[in-house]
């Protein structure tokens, strides 16, 4: 048995919650999470990284005593220890994944849960066989978002009926199943995602021989799903984040929101954005590169914003290949909501989602939820805004056709007022405007009076 190493460190984060990080694995894999407890700055040990000795913190309404703060750290990181020792001696040849780390720490914390999940497992055998099955044809197409949404329909559906079987799922399976993520608060688009995504699974299983019934796939949700609404930013903000100067202590942040800015005056993913190489430059001011996702080809001018980012950073690390250093996407995302608060992003965004037939809106400032992909459809709405033709936007994003370009052309507000403003420069209108600058006080009420329909 080789033992796994790996390192913990604890963080107090800005809104007062302690953060557990785990690395291992030659520091590969990584996890971070909540602890469920808060601590006050001033009462911080940050060499220790504990809460000082008898001190009591109060944060957001949660009191907390330094010995639970400290008691549950040390529960943490002896249960994490227990993880990585269970995993070496059952003989697994790798190290475990994000996933099955959480897994494995989520049933040490609620061995309840890890009970109920190995009995609907050995009650739901042949579900899940078909699913692994289906898994092992479809999964090289998948991001990782998908495996997660087609793994959240599986164990759903076993929540909601453990003993349930493919040939089982009828009609009333269906329904109940709707009811199950009502009641559980699911929103409507959650609720619709997951069911398609089961729906998918049962039409493979028809297509390979499985008894299904045909009602279970026939059978419509009827859930209203409004569809989300596109978080971006103006140009005006999208300028003012660019040129904003942060504390010398923030320092840190100007990367981040470089890298953000990047992206939104070129509409590259993050994926393409941090594998950018210095080669992909050309002297004429263009971007060539494939796409990470799809493989596409594209061409991209660079504005005179996007071209002196690249100047900040081509020249540093003479011997890396990449433009931008290397952050992970997830950790790109939190440095950019701090970035944006500093710099007063704080427009307040209405979300709307329904959960059965209740209507829910939640209102956040924008930098609360600004994360990498909004520079992508800042892109597109900046450029929208700016009567740039939606063909010429896609030949740049690389979106695949019109329907995909909808959602963002029916948020961009400014180019609505840019057509609208044409009202304004009507021909008959200028002549009435004449007509009652060179009218006399008794022809302008007459004229007044005929308007308004008194004559």
């Amino acid at each position: 048995m080789e033992e796994i190493k790996y390192y913990t460190n604890v963080k107090l984060k800005a809104n007062g919650s302690v953060m557990l990080r785990t690395r291992w694995n030659h520091k590969k894999n990584e996890v971070e999470m909540a602890l469920g407890v808060f601590a006050e700055e001033k009462k911080w040990d940050f060499n220790k990284q504990c809460a000082k000795t008898n001190t009591t913190h109060l944060v957001n309404g949660h009191r907390t005593s330094s010995r639970e703060i400290n008691r549950k750290i040390v529960e943490y990181q002896d249960l994490i220890e227990e993880v990585f020792l269970e995993y070496g001696l059952h003989g697994k040849n790798d190290c475990p994944t994000n996933d099955e780390f959480r897994q494995a720490l989520r049933f040490k914390l609620c061995p309840e849960e890890a009970e109920e999940a190995n009995k609907a497992a050995e009650k739901s055998t042949a579900i899940m066989d078909v699913y692994d099955e289906y898994y092992k044809e479809k999964s090289h197409k998948w991001e990782k978002r998908t495996r997660y949404r087609y793994e959240q329909a599986i164990t759903h559906a076993l929540t909601c009926s453990p003993t349930i079987t493919i040939d089982k799922m009828d009609k009333y399976f269906m329904i109940n199943l709707v009811k199950w993520y009502i009641k559980n608060r699911f929103s409507n688009d959650t609720t619709n995602s997951r069911i398609d995504a089961l729906k998918s699974i049962l039409r493979w299983a028809v297509k390979n021989g499985y008894n299904v019934h045909p009602e279970a796939l026939n059978t419509d949700t009827e859930l209203l799903a409004p569809p989300k609404r596109v978080i971006f930013l103006k140009y005006e903000e999208l300028i003012g984040f660019l040129n904003f100067r942060f504390p010398d202590n923030q320092q840190h942040l100007n990367k981040y929101r470089d890298m953000f800015c990047f992206m939104a005056f070129t509409g590259l993913r993050y994926s393409d954005m941090i594998s950018l190489k210095k080669v992909d430059i050309h002297d004429d001011g263009c971007i060539e590169l494939y796409t990470e996702k799809t493989d596409e080809h594209l061409l991209i001018p660079l504005t005179t914003e996007a071209q002196n980012i690249i100047a900040r950073y081509i020249s540093i690390g003479p011997d890396r290949k990449e433009v931008f250093p290397y952050t992970y996407n997830q950790k790109l995302n939190e440095y950019i909501k701090d970035a944006a608060k500093l710099a007063g992003i704080n427009r307040e965004v209405i979300e709307t989602h329904y959960v059965g037939r209740e209507k829910i809106e939640t209102c956040t400032p924008l930098c609360d939820t600004l994360s990498c992909h909004d520079a992508r459809r800042t892109f597109v709405c900046c450029s929208l805004s700016l009567n740039i033709p939606p063909t010429t936007v896609m030949k740049i994003t690389g979106h695949e056709d019109y329907d995909s370009m909808k959602p963002y052309i029916s948020v961009t507000d400014d180019s609505v007022k840019i057509e609208m403003m044409k009202w304004q420069s009507n021909p008959l209108k200028k002549q009435i405007i004449t007509l009652l600058s060179d009218a006399t006080q008794e022809q302008a009420e007459a004229i007044l009076a005929i308007l308004q329909g008194k004559s």
